[in-house]
């Protein structure tokens, strides 16, 4: 590192005003940077255009009205002519800092929701790369052992390959596809399909294979190949409330914790800033519920809010409407790994569902081919009382007369003192002989005319809670009549739970009485027991869980055996996730009657992403991903990567090259962290962090470390050795290649530079003709590069 001075410098004389961009707060908390124009004395002028956008969203519309007419459409105006009592603004020249503490009635209301909506709550996230594409390969190889272990028969090993491309991000197109191929060469196409997504709107345009959505309780499920357009709340905006949202005003002079009780029980607590709040999408239960906000602020003084809202799972929002229509050729039945026959009869399938008001929400469907025909209606009614659903539908088919189906349900939910959840349901159906939808009944007709079942949940106390139930349905001819009834208790102790069950059934076959019993017993965060008994083939079952949450080098295995009248069996699911690539293995063990059958199914799976130009090896790429590269400068050091939903270390790079993490879901956000083996003294990586909301299948790449990784630091004194202050300037490359560096001295002359690639710049006080030194940061210079004492001989306070 050197720095030298120029030949022959113009005289410096100290710029009376220079240009910072400095950071804004508001009530201490960073509202971005704005630029000042300031002199040593600290009389500054702010950038009113960037005040204005960083204020936009945090004062209240009738004071920023007032701080536009002090502004006056000047580009930049002082501070001091600017500050009011409603607009306290000041400059810190000594920390350089622009604050700003506003009193409560100057602030904006704040739209928050007490539901957990993390994507809301986000940094700003990443773009997804233009175009990316993933897949991932599945190697499985099935093993019948015919004579215990000694006798196996090998099944056709498959290669099955599940992957996407998108272009243009998450406002572009995305295409998905499974396929693969059998080890007697036969190639297999599962599906594939062409789709665009409306965010904003929640719409998805698809052509392709088809899997249409569907509502209430009669359309049936099916495949299509064809085009189609759907409202898919579920899929691009999966952290959508949509029911009836809960309105209320709350201003809190004081930082403050609210405690959101609903019924009685605590639901959340928010910790919240003094300012004025609009509470929105209270995720509340169903029925009429009652709300109580306890507020306590920062100096104990406690008060509390009631307030009602009403809301029902069953409902949908005011104005929200939820639809599909799908039309193409249906799909005939397949196995997992065949490929994909269809009809050639076309189909169409679709629906719309809309919330009318908050208490009413009102659908129907449509489903048609050349032979059938299928039409619903729905109604659902929110009451003080609970909530009313009423549903009908009439079957049409070219050999079978009109056909009718209709059901009403009821219910009612609440929340006990304990704030365990009690229940009651009740659903009331009624069917035609031959009401079959979309199928032939063949003559066979429904079992029973109509039927009635009731359940009800109850919490008998804080550990202890019951469920009973009872059902009755009409026998046709020559069907009999059903009756049954159940009931059952769960108590816990402590962490370990314990639940037994009694159910009764009679029929024209005869009455039969059962009784189950369970123990659950918990062995640590992520691994369990369970024993269960049941009378019917005085069945006896234990259970082990073992969740590895998809980590690096975590395993997720369960194990269950049984034994009952006439049989035993066990049953092995072990799978390990390794840095490029996950391994299980299956094992199924049944012995009935005295016939013993036992199969091994293995998997290998690994993934391969690119995006950016870069490929990158890890276990699933078929989701969308994240390709974590180390920058040359850190000297192939290790990058290990941690992902929210990963418990520890989710990827790292190494041998094969880039880490690759994946995208657990579509539209839902995560966060991303990285750990630095062996980082070279003081080299600054930045965050180490990256916030991403993907699409529905996103590629990502983000680079560890840069060039412009180095930090200057230098002192810069006048001829006299007398330390200049709070002069700001630029360090330009001197190869005119690359941006200009922002440089500033603080009150002892100390000067400042940070992120500066290798290379030479020259260093320029703002005001001066000329660059009055020359600095290098060589190849090879550590991350701090200290410039030593800069001395400016002409300097001119």
């Amino acid at each position: 590192m050197a720095a030298s001075p120029q030949t022959s410098p113009a005289p410096v004389r100290a710029a009376r005003r220079v240009k910072l961009s400095i950071g804004l707060t508001v009530n201490g908390a960073p509202a971005g940077e704005v630029t000042v124009d300031t002199d040593a004395a600290g009389d500054a002028s702010v950038d009113t255009i960037q005040l204005l956008a960083r204020l936009e969203k945090i004062v209240s519309p009738s004071i920023l009205d007032k701080l536009k007419l002090r502004i006056a459409n000047r580009p930049f105006a002082p501070v001091a002519e600017l500050r009011s009592d409603d607009i306290p603004l000041i400059f810190d020249l000594a920390g350089l800092q622009l604050r700003l503490d506003l009193p409560v009635n100057a602030r904006a209301t704040n739209v928050i929701s007490i539901q957990d909506r993390s994507s809301l709550g986000l940094a700003a996230t990443a773009d997804p790369s233009d175009f990316a594409a993933g897949a991932t390969f599945t190697l499985s190889q099935r093993l019948q052992h015919s004579r215990g272990f000694g006798g196996i028969d090998r099944d056709p090993a498959l290669l099955a390959v599940r992957g996407f491309a998108n272009y243009g991000g998450k406002d572009g197109v995305y295409l998905t596809f499974l396929g693969g191929i059998r080890e007697n060469n036969r190639i297999f196409r599962r599906g594939t399909t062409l789709f665009h997504d409306d965010v904003e709107n929640a719409v998805r345009f698809s052509i392709g294979d088809l899997d249409p959505q569907t509502t209430g309780s009669y359309q049936v499920s099916s495949n299509l190949l064809g085009i189609g357009v759907e409202r898919s709340y579920q899929d691009i905006q999966p952290y959508r409330n949509l029911r009836p949202a809960g309105r209320g005003g709350l201003t809190l002079e004081r930082p403050s914790r609210v405690d959101v009780m609903v019924n009685g029980a605590l639901y959340r607590t928010l910790t919240l800033p003094a300012g004025q709040y609009d509470l929105r999408d209270f995720p509340f239960l169903d029925g009429l519920n009652d709300v109580q906000l306890n507020v306590t602020d920062d100096s104990g003084r406690s008060e509390t809010l009631n307030l009602s809202f009403f809301s029902d799972t069953l409902l949908l929002e005011q104005g929200v409407s939820m639809f599909s229509a799908n039309i193409g050729q249906q799909q005939d039945s397949f196995s997992q790994f065949s490929s994909t026959r269809y009809r050639h009869s076309p189909m169409f399938s679709g629906y719309y569902v809309r919330g009318m008001t908050d208490w009413l929400t009102l659908g129907g469907s449509v489903q048609a081919d050349r032979a059938n025909a299928l039409f619903t209606g729905q109604a659902v009614v929110g009451t003080p009382f609970g909530v009313f659903g009423v549903e009908g539908a009439l079957d049409r088919s070219d050999v079978e007369k009109l056909q009718y189906s209709a059901l009403i349900s009821y219910r009612l939910n609440s929340v006990s003192s304990t704030g365990r959840q009690n229940l009651l349901a009740v659903d009331c159906v009624t069917r035609s002989a031959a009401f079959s939808p979309m199928t032939f009944s063949d003559d066979r007709p429904n079992t029973y005319r109509y039927e009635i079942n009731g359940r009800y949940q109850r919490a008998l106390s804080e550990k202890l809670y019951a469920t009973v139930g009872a059902g009755y349905s009409k026998g046709r001819d020559p069907f009999g009549d059903l009756t049954t009834a159940s009931a059952g208790l769960s108590r816990s102790f402590g962490r370990i739970s314990t639940s037994g069950t009694y159910s009764y059934r009679k029929d024209d076959r005869g009455t039969d009485h059962r009784v189950s019993l369970s123990l659950n017993i918990p062995l640590g965060r992520n691994q369990s027991v369970r024993t269960n008994y049941n009378s019917e083939r005085n069945r006896v079952a234990a259970d082990y869980s073992l969740i590895g949450y998809e980590g690096l080098g975590q395993t997720s295995a369960e194990a269950s055996v049984y034994r009952e009248d006439g049989g035993r069996g066990a049953n092995v699911v072990v799978e390990h996730y390794f840095n490029r690539f996950r391994a299980s293995v299956v094992h199924d063990y049944q012995s009935i009657d005295g016939q013993k059958t036992q199969t091994s199914d293995i998997q290998l799976s690994f993934g391969i992403g690119y995006s950016d130009d870069r490929l990158a090896l890890g276990r699933d790429a078929d989701r969308g991903f994240t390709i974590v590269a180390g920058h040359p400068t850190l000297k192939g050091a290790q990058v290990e990567v941690s992902s929210r939903y990963s418990l520890g270390p989710a990827a790292r790079t190494g041998a094969l090259g880039p880490a690759l993490v994946p995208v657990q879901r579509g539209y839902q956000p995560d966060v991303l962290e990285v750990k630095v083996a062996n980082l070279p003294p003081g080299y600054d990586i930045g965050a180490g962090r990256i916030d991403i909301l993907p699409g529905a299948a996103s590629g990502y790449l983000w680079e560890i470390g840069s060039a412009a990784s180095h930090t200057l630091i230098a002192s810069l004194v006048d001829g006299k050795g007398a330390p200049i202050p709070y002069v700001a300037g630029l360090l330009t490359p001197v190869s005119g290649k690359g941006e200009a560096i922002q440089f500033f001295t603080n009150r002892t002359g100390r000067l400042v530079a940070q992120k500066l690639a290798p290379g030479s710049y020259s260093l320029r006080p703002a005001g001066a003709a000329a660059p009055i030194a020359t600095v290098t940061v060589a190849e090879d210079a550590a991350s701090i590069v200290n410039a030593g004492t800069i001395v400016v001989k002409d300097y001119q306070p």
